[in-house]
């Protein structure tokens, strides 16, 4: 059990202690008043043996201090506390009850009231400031205890403690800050670039590898990564969606951990772009029979062959959705007859082809309704397979006699 001398006289001492025994917390203040160390943690491998830095020891949000108490703990192997001195919150003339530095138990004692007659202090500032020099390398936890403040009526002021930490150890931390995709929509088997910024944030260099993945499946592993410490570096991958089934999907990257590594959350980074892979883009050229159309032909149909270069077979074609210039359909004979009879190599080179014919008569009057005659008109079909739509066109000769 520790004395502790708040005022300057034995009587104001008493009754000091005779108030903090009997006085009550004040719940407006609990939870919002706090002792804290400042900086919270300092991590630096350039502080070697012999350095020197300074933390502070600062209150936020006090009402009414008149008085504080503290010890800092720190591990003697690690740190040297060689002084500690008043900071602004108080008056400089201020009383200095106890002033201790123990390098041999590794503790900082400081005990302070304001100035006698002198109101509380209001507000959030810097009640002392520690200095340390660096004995060797390692970690210690600055663990701040044994705390107390007291109002001027010598009332304990609850309030909350926030420890510090000090490390000279090399930080050893890699982070994936940044994913960009370009473009963020495409057909199945069109590729996508994707750009992953990795940045160096420990003391070291680093070598690491770099895998980015769509959801959880396996994109592509970058290995043998080296960056410097501070630097960062923008990786560039090609995402090839060939195989990859239409929908939206999330591009995350992941950087190895390092050896030392222990911050790993930031190892990890999920892109907030929404990538969309739509179905297959499809390829399509036709050949529209006869190559002249007389506008007073009596014939029956026109013929056109459907040839799939990429992106489906003609045998998906769906030929109830296939329309000549958007207004002629496919003569419904032709649609219901069997495919192995409608599909063949009609120009011999080696692609097969899906063969529909028109009512020759209803385009006769579509090309006189829109103006084609004595010239070229081109012909236009549209239509879908597997879901996906596309289209081609032909020239042909539009005759009128």
């Amino acid at each position: 059990m520790r004395g502790k001398c708040r005022f300057l006289t034995p009587t104001i001492l008493i009754l000091s202690l005779i108030m903090v025994m009997t006085a009550s917390m004040d719940p407006a203040a609990a939870n919002t008043t706090t002792l804290y160390v400042d900086p919270s943690s300092i991590t630096d491998a350039g502080l070697v043996s012999g350095s020197n830095f300074t933390t502070n020891i600062n209150v936020n949000d006090v009402t009414n201090l008149a008085g504080f108490e503290f010890y800092v703990n720190y591990t003697t192997a690690v740190l040297s506390a060689t002084e500690i001195t008043l900071g602004s919150f108080f008056p400089s003339n201020s009383v200095i009850l106890h002033e201790e530095t123990n390098d041999t138990l590794g503790y900082v004692r400081y005990v302070v009231n304001v100035p006698s007659g002198s109101l509380g202090i209001n507000g959030s500032g810097t009640l002392a400031i520690i200095n340390f020099t660096v004995e060797s390398t390692g970690e210690t936890i600055l663990d701040l205890s044994l705390t107390e403040l007291l109002d001027s009526s010598a009332n304990v002021i609850a309030h909350e403690v926030n420890d510090g930490y000090f490390s000279n150890l090399a930080v050893h931390d890699l982070a994936v800050i940044d994913i960009n995709a370009d473009p963020t929509e495409v057909p199945v088997g069109e590729p996508i670039t994707i750009n992953v910024t990795i940045w160096n944030q420990g003391d070291l260099s680093e070598t690491c590898n770099v895998t980015i993945y769509y959801d959880t499946t396996f994109i592509e592993t970058r290995t043998g990564i080296t960056l410097e410490s501070g630097k960062n570096t923008t990786l560039t991958f090609t995402w090839n969606t060939t195989l990859v089934s239409p929908g939206n999907y999330t591009i995350t990257a992941e950087a190895s951990e390092v050896p030392g590594e222990t911050d790993l959350e930031d190892n990890t980074f999920q892109s907030d772009q929404i990538v969309t892979v739509t179905p297959p883009k499809i390829y399509a050229t036709i050949d529209v029979d006869p190559d002249a159309l007389n506008l007073k032909s009596k014939g029956k149909w026109v013929t056109c062959y459907i040839e799939i270069t990429d992106g489906c077979n003609v045998s998906d074609i769906d030929r109830t959705t296939v329309m000549l210039n958007g207004t002629v359909p496919v003569d419904t004979f032709w649609v219901d007859k069997p495919l192995e009879s409608v599909i063949g190599d009609y120009d011999n080179d080696t692609i097969p082809d899906l063969m529909v014919k028109f009512d020759r008569q209803a385009l006769i009057e579509f090309l006189k309704t829109e103006g084609f005659t004595d010239a070229e008109a081109t012909l236009a079909i549209s239509a879908e397979a597997n879901g996906v739509s596309f289209d081609a066109t032909d020239t042909i000769k539009v005759i009128r006699k």
